[in-house]
């Protein structure tokens, strides 16, 4: 029982407190509903008031007119304007009067103004037919007694209005004090209960606090476990990252794989993965996400502080004498240059603008972002450099390092695919061989680096009138090779025609001297005319090459089918 008493204290207590601020409030708000009763109350009075003053003056003034018509015993013109004024006027004001809704005015008033109004009237009619006796007559019997009427009316509306106001300013007055004192006594009440609540409101705060702390505590874990998954996931992605960068066969393969995965990689508004060109002294954009980034698409290694350092490089400060040159802007929340460098050599580098700053994050996220891309950084390089040297390689395998033309080993592959696609298509395929005339004489005469020079020059000219789908090869030697896939022997003869032709007119200068003219003799062998197989079509072609040089050289010879001895081709 006693348990229970207490536990209802505190309600009975709420409740005996809601009364007493209730009563009290309520006690102030009708003091407050009367005062402003009262003013209202003033100010009609006072507004009525001021329309008797003007009625009362407008009277007078249609008085005076009135007194000067009997005068004159005429009406002018500017004499009837201003009657007319006074009469509109005096119409006005009666029924503004009649707006305020007080009764005991309008019937005291109005009729006495009817009477005036209607007697002045017939005055002024009297007037303007010229029977003055009569309008004398009127203006001593009626107009004179009807304007004294209307004074005295309003002289009395006047004095009850003056007894009304100064009983509304004392009900006005009184009100002020019922309200003022009704608002001290809430405000004086609230006081003593807010000085009780005080220190209730003390013994809370250390719970409040505490409360706080624990939450803030709380915040502050799932902030850091929140990091944590974070980073296992830009693992999980790194590791995906470097992956799929392995099973790239292309530098701009991969340069494509990073601009669509490492936005989701690492945390930055948007960046650019820029690489130093086989020259090395440019650095090009390859690659861009997030869109606009402030770093030009071509620049000097040194324009960047981050390749000149060998470290990454952040800039958050517009006016920082670190800023590297290649930024053109400074963005919004900084940026950052990471190194690319792998197997002793530098690969290009990796610029990164950071994003918005999360007032959630305890770590800075800049810094944040300088430790994933350098993660990113290092395997993206190590990648970059693996590509580079595959591509290196593959080139060589296949390239003839003096001319730049395939070498044997791939037109002889590349013969095969040929071969099998035209034998599907039902297409034919022509082998063109050429070797060019009396090379030795030019080794001879000139030195064998004259050679070299001839041997780039006619692999220069074969590059340039190259089709896409053809292949254009050195076999060995002084000798050369066309794949042309597709083509007639017919075609191939036009082809081989221009080719020796044209070759007439190139000029090879070696050591400031003009060397002599170059030109070929040319073996023509097509699949299926002549053979079935890549080894036999190369054969038949090379046969009809030396019939072409044992003929006289500077011709074209055609391969014959089945065996049949070469045809120079006319």
């Amino acid at each position: 029982m006693n348990k229970s008493g207490e536990e209802m204290r505190p309600a009975q207590g709420k409740i005996r407190l809601g009364l007493t601020v209730g009563a009290i409030s309520l006690i102030a708000l009708l003091g407050i509903i009367v005062l402003f009763a009262g003013i209202e109350s003033t100010q009609q009075s006072r507004k009525t008031e001021a329309l008797l003053y003007q009625l009362q003056t407008n009277a007078r003034g249609l008085n005076a007119s009135e007194w000067e018509a009997i005068a004159n015993l005429k009406i002018d013109p500017d004499l009837q304007a201003r009657a007319d004024h006074y009469r509109y006027e005096i119409l006005n004001e009666l029924e503004a009067l009649r707006a305020l809704g007080r009764r005991e005015l309008t019937n005291r008033v109005d009729p006495a103004a009817s009477a005036y109004l209607k007697a002045i009237q017939e005055e002024f009619s009297l007037v303007s037919k010229g029977q003055s006796d009569k309008a004398r007559e009127m203006d001593d019997s009626r107009v004179d007694p009807d304007f004294d009427a209307l004074e005295r009316a309003i002289q009395d509306a006047t004095s009850n209005f003056e007894i009304e106001a100064q009983r509304s300013s004392r009900t006005t007055l009184l009100s002020s004090i019922v309200a003022v004192l009704g608002c001290l006594g809430s405000f004086l009440f609230l006081v003593l209960r807010f000085e009780r609540g005080r220190v209730l409101a003390k013994s809370n705060t250390r719970l409040q606090q505490l409360v706080t702390e624990l939450s803030q505590s709380q915040e502050k874990l799932n902030t850091a476990l929140g990091e944590v998954e974070g980073q296992a996931q830009s693992g999980e992605k790194l590791t995906e990252l470097v992956d799929i960068l392995q099973s790239c066969q292309t530098l701009e393969e991969a340069f494509s794989i990073v601009e669509s995965i490492l936005p989701a990689t690492i945390a930055c508004r948007s960046g650019a993965l820029c690489i130093t060109s086989a020259s090395r002294n440019i650095v090009e954009v390859v690659s861009v996400w997030g869109g606009e980034v402030d770093t030009q698409k071509a620049f000097g290694p040194d324009d960047c502080w981050a390749l000149r350092r060998g470290k990454a490089q952040r800039v958050t400060n517009s006016g920082s004498p670190l800023r590297c040159a290649h930024v053109t802007g400074l963005p919004a929340n900084g940026y950052l240059c990471v190194p690319l460098a792998a197997q002793g050599e530098t690969l290009g580098v990796l610029y990164l603008e950071c994003a918005a700053d999360s007032s959630a994050a305890t770590v800075d996220p800049m810094t944040n972002l300088e430790r994933q891309a350098t993660a990113v950084g290092e395997r993206l390089s190590l990648a970059l450099a693996n590509l580079r040297l595959r591509e290196a390689l593959q080139r060589q395998s296949i390239r003839d390092p003096l001319t730049g033309l395939f070498n044997r080993r791939f037109m002889e592959e590349s013969l095969e695919r040929e071969i099998g696609r035209a034998a599907r298509g039902r297409q034919p395929v022509s082998v063109v061989m050429m070797d060019i005339d009396h090379f030795k004489r030019f080794n001879d005469t000139f030195g064998h680096q004259a050679g070299d020079a001839v041997l780039r020059a006619l692999g220069d000219f074969l590059k340039q009138r190259t089709r896409g789908q053809d292949a254009a090869c050195r076999y060995g030697g002084e000798e050369f090779a066309f794949i042309l896939a597709g083509a007639t022997l017919e075609s191939a003869r036009k082809r081989a025609e221009i080719l020796r032709e044209e070759l007439k007119l190139l000029q090879v200068q070696h050591a400031g001297q003009l060397l002599e003219r170059i030109t070929l003799s040319i073996g023509i062998a097509g699949f299926p005319e002549h053979t079935a197989d890549a080894e036999s079509l190369i054969k038949a072609a090379d046969e009809a090459l030396y019939r072409a040089k044992k003929e006289g050289r500077d011709r074209i010879v055609m391969a014959s089918p089945l065996g049949l001895s070469p045809t120079v081709a006319k």
